[in-house]
This record gives structure tokens, C-alpha cells and sequence, in this order.
């Protein structure tokens, strides 16, 4: 529950909705506002063969000042310009408690953060969108940096049904791949170790995290119900993918679920 803590009050934080949108489109594309549970599936952790599945708040939501709530990030939409979004967003990183059998591998659990930094977006041409973020971690003791870069496409497929399909990539910083996907016990271990076990050492740096493929099916059950679902595919690479204790280096979330449109 502590890893959704602060994702659920992201979630239920406002109560009185805009009576009508912005001009600028929601984070996903779209001009919908809702909010609705649903069931997701992730790994525990980047790397683990262990999944877990939980319920999931889902909430999209813009006032008509730019202001916009969208799951797990808080952002205001700065432009007035038809075909370019961009301005600031406060956004939450869950934790992984890693499970006893990884421990004894030498894993450990990861704190959940906060990431704060601004977006981009523009739309060379309708339906199609091309977006970055740039978070910058709010430990004082490092500076976490994670760049996302993004394509992603929508199309009307039938009648109350669209989907959006997308690819990008993730680059992060040594600082963010040391906090959040390097293993404490294991470089400790390789520094006690005899010199021919030491030349195997692993150690993480700076580079592109994963690179990560997507669809989201919205299907409108009526104007005010829809059941909205996704699937992700990521593929970590450089240094994370080099971790000796990765079971995985390609793994799947899903997530499906009912939601209430305004």
C-alpha cells in the first residue's frame, strides 16, 4: 500500500472538475476527462521475473487553466499555440520492495521518489505526437535525471473504439541508474572479492535506460462509460540490461479498467 500512497492522493487530490476543457489535449492525446479503478500487472522491480497485481486508480483530468492531473503526474499546459504543449510537471516514481529470494541474490528495496522537470510536445500533423519529459530527482544527496522520448499515434479503428500506438526510449543519468537499478550488496561483493572475480565487476553509468513500445484501447460503452486499456513492451539496454541480477531484460505491464467520463 505505501507504494500507492501518494499515487492515490495524486489521484482523488481535486474534487471539482472544469466545466469545460482547456483548448490543450490530456497527456495521452486525447480531450477526455475521467477517473475509474481498474487491474494492472507489472513487475516487482526493472529486471525481476516476480509480477504483482493490484488495483489501480486511473484519472485524467484538465481545468480550464492549463492545470492538469494525470494518474501519478501533476502538469500545467503553458502554450497557447495549436500543435505545441509544453510546460512544468511534478511526477511520482513508485518504489519496489523487492521480495525475500531476491534479497538473498543481493537485491534491495528502492524507495518510492518524486521527479520534478517539464514536457514538450508538438503535433506535426493530427493524431500524431511526438513528446518529451525531462524529470530531475528531489534528493538532495543526488540528481536523478530520466529524459523520455516519445512517438505516439491515434486512430478511430470503429465506432466507440480508438487506439494509440507508440514507441519511444528512456535515458537516465549515473546518479538515476545507481539509485534506482543498481545493487548496493553487489558492488560491496565484488570489492571483497579475489582479483579475477573483481575483473568481472558491474557497475552502471549514464546511457539509455530502455526503449519501450505501446497501444492504448479506449472503447466508449456509452457517452458517459468507457473501458480503457493498455499493454506496454520495455527492453532494457547498456548497463541496466548488464545487471548480473536481472532475470528479465524485456518484461510487459497490462492494465485494463472502468471509467466514469465528465
Amino acid at each position: 500500500m505505501k507504494k500507492l500512497s501518494l499515487a492515490l492522493m495524486f489521484s482523488f487530490g481535486g474534487t471539482a472538475f472544469a466545466q469545460t476543457p482547456a483548448a490543450n489535449m490530456m497527456p495521452d492525446g486525447s480531450r477526455d476527462m475521467y477517473a475509474g479503478l481498474g487491474v494492472g500487472s507489472a513487475p516487482l522491480c526493472d529486471g525481476s521475473d516476480e509480477r504483482k497485481t493490484r488495483l489501480v486508480p486511473n484519472i485524467q483530468v484538465q481545468w480550464s487553466n492549463g492545470i492538469f492531473l494525470k494518474n501519478a503526474s501533476l502538469g500545467m499546459h503553458l502554450s497557447d499555440r495549436p500543435g505545441i504543449e509544453y510546460g512544468p510537471i511534478l511526477e511520482y516514481e513508485r518504489g519496489c520492495d523487492a521480495s525475500p529470494s531476491r534479497k538473498l541474490e543481493g537485491a534491495r528495496d528502492i524507495d518510492a521518489s518524486l521527479g520534478v522537470g517539464a514536457f514538450f510536445n508538438y503535433y506535426p500533423v493530427n493524431n500524431l505526437r511526438l513528446s518529451s519529459r525531462l524529470l530531475v530527482g528531489t534528493e538532495s544527496e543526488r540528481r536523478r535525471v530520466l529524459l523520455s522520448l516519445d512517438t505516439k499515434k491515434y486512430m478511430q479503428i470503429a465506432p466507440h473504439h480508438g487506439v494509440a500506438v507508440s514507441f519511444g526510449l528512456s535515458w537516465a543519468n549515473q546518479a538515476y541508474a545507481q539509485t534506482r537499478l543498481e545493487f548496493e550488496p553487489l558492488r560491496a561483493y565484488f570489492a571483497n572479492a579475489p582479483a579475477a572475480v573483481q575483473k568481472t565487476g558491474y557497475s552502471t553509468h549514464s546511457g539509455v535506460k530502455d526503449v519501450h513500445a505501446g497501444v492504448n484501447w479506449n472503447w466508449e460503452l456509452n457517452p458517459s462509460w468507457l473501458v480503457t486499456s493498455q499493454a506496454s513492451i520495455y527492453r532494457l539496454t547498456g548497463s541496466v540490461a548488464d545487471n548480473p541480477l536481472n532475470n528479465r531484460r524485456s518484461y510487459m505491464t497490462v492494465y485494463t479498467g472502468l471509467a466514469y467520463r465528465f
